[in-house]
């Protein structure tokens, strides 16, 4: 579910793990482009 995914990459902490930010914002653009 794309809200669901929206949710995770929101509770991510971006701070702690920028390289995984990055994936998870780099993921949903291409989930948003389907």
């Amino acid at each position: 579910d794309n809200w669901g995914f929206v949710v995770m990459a929101r509770n991510a902490k971006p701070t702690k793990n920028p390289e995984l930010s990055t994936e998870l914002l780099n993921l949903f653009k291409q989930v948003m482009k389907k």
